[in-house]
């Protein structure tokens, strides 16, 4: 049993056996300060106890009470249950963001509509290393097989989520139990404990389009403090979690607004529908020569324009079946012919001609294409995108999602370029050379105000990487 002392000075307590009448030896006996606690238990289980002051008594023996009990004496110098002193403050409702999902489902090889059944999935996880973590989860009925079909993964894992009643510091089983009955009695709580919360929508999908579903949790919460005399413990309790959501249809995935296309490209990062994107370039290696690849425009039937290596091109790009190809125009007299398919994930690779004055060679040359790279610096596995690269040299991009800078230096095959960090005073130099089509390696160093851990790859302080398109 806990005894609490919010009487305004030194409390002594006395304990007896329940059948105890005359109360002149007493089982256990001690002192209590102001504000403070203290355990007592009784061999018996039930006990009876008074509560003295230096003259007198505040609460003489007679009730019964169990070590089950949490006691407290109040100001008033009264002997109470917790429970029956627990008052409950709160304030106004507020909310939270716990999550947003985007489910998408290819309906473009379906002429017909259809309605599939789409659930969200809001689930609790317990682990004993990480402790509590929540994850989000959506699934489609997806009828004729479409890619819809399958679970996708919320944006990450929000952790220490406060679902149901949560007290900020250790607060005894009686105050959780009387506030959780207090709150009860005009809160709708969710269960602390409860494994998942799901919701499920029929959706109408339309045939020949992208459907991109997003669903946002959120979570309605209350702050407040459950007051026990002078303590005050304060609390979070949820009052509801609950999903939305909001529905967009596309004729293809280069109509995807950026935000959109980057949720798809982060679940199908390997798909041939993941690149090729109106404004968005692609590295391109044509006959060892380094450069940038564009679609700038692109109409219904296929048919696409932008520039490669800084010169226009007009073509085609069928995604179904991940066939580019396009004319590249130098000047009047100077065309390219290039024919390419996708190889694997989001690299294109395939062979083009030159023709001068009218005349088409036959000689073939290969090319690949890109839209990332992918890169391990010191075992670190990322992406590496190349989005400006003119005809000095000179480019930028991202590396891991920071900003990078540097040069190309075609007559060597070299790679040289600097990765900024968000630490002060903190970045990496990147040095590689071309190993084959869109393959490098090399070494980077770190720089603390601008000056090398190591002046040479070759000295100590120097980090192995590789970066290829395949």
């Amino acid at each position: 049993m806990k005894l609490t002392n919010n009487w305004i000075n030194t409390i002594f307590w006395r304990t007896f056996n329940v059948g105890d009448t005359v109360y002149v030896v007493g089982h256990r006996e001690g002192s209590i300060g102001q504000g403070l606690s203290a355990e007592i238990t009784h061999p018996h289980g039930e006990f009876q106890i008074e509560i003295k002051r230096e003259s007198g008594f505040l609460t003489r023996a007679g009730k019964k009470w169990n070590n089950d009990d949490e006691l407290v004496v109040t100001e008033q110098g009264e002997l109470h249950r917790v429970e029956e002193l627990v008052h409950v403050e709160q304030d106004a409702e507020q909310s939270q963001r716990l999550a947003t999902i985007t489910q998408f489902i290819d309906r473009r090889n379906f002429p017909s509509d259809t309605t599939d059944e789409i659930t969200t999935v809001l689930s609790q996880e317990t682990t004993t290393s990480t402790g509590s973590s929540v994850k989000v989860t959506s699934s489609s009925s997806a009828e004729n097989q479409s890619s819809g079909n399958g679970k996708v993964s919320g944006n990450g894992e929000i952790n220490g989520i406060k679902l149901g009643v949560e007290f900020g510091g250790s607060v005894s089983q009686k105050i959780t139990q009387a506030t959780i009955r207090e709150l009860s009695a005009n809160q709708t709580i969710t269960n602390k404990e409860a494994g998942s919360i799901s919701h499920k929508r029929s959706i109408p999908l339309k045939g020949g389009t992208v459907t991109a579903i997003t669903w946002v949790w959120m979570r309605y919460f209350r702050a407040g403090h459950a007051v026990v005399g002078p303590t005050r413990y304060p609390f979070e309790v949820t009052t509801r979690v609950v999903a939305s959501d909001s529905k967009a249809q596309y004729a293809s995935i280069s109509d995807m607004p950026p935000h959109v296309f980057n949720e798809f490209r982060q679940q199908f990062p390997d798909s041939s529908q993941s690149f090729l994107r109106i404004g968005e370039p692609c590295l391109v290696d044509g006959n060892g020569w380094l450069g940038l690849f564009r679609v700038d425009t692109r109409r219904p039937n296929g048919s696409i324009s932008g520039t490669v290596y800084g010169d226009q091109f007009h073509g085609s790009w069928t995604a179904t079946s991940g066939r580019l190809q396009f004319v590249r125009s130098i000047h009047s007299d100077y065309l390219q012919h290039w024919d390419g398919g996708v190889l694997n994930g989001d690299v294109i690779q395939g062979k083009f001609q030159q023709e001068i004055a009218g005349n088409r060679e036959t000689s073939q040359y290969n090319f690949r294409l890109a839209s990332r790279l992918r890169v391990v610096g010191n075992g670190h596995a990322g992406e590496l995108r190349i989005t400006a690269l003119d005809a000095a040299g000179r480019l930028t991009g991202t590396l891991y999602g920071d900003a990078i800078s540097g040069t190309w230096n075609q007559s060597s095959g070299t790679l040289v370029f600097t990765r900024s960090t968000s630490r002060p005073n903190y970045s990496q130099r990147w040095t590689g050379q071309r190993m084959g089509e869109l393959t490098f390696s090399g070494w980077f160093t770190e720089l603390h105000n601008d000056v090398p851990t190591a002046s040479d790859p070759t000295h100590q302080g120097a980090f192995s990487w590789t970066a290829t398109a395949a």
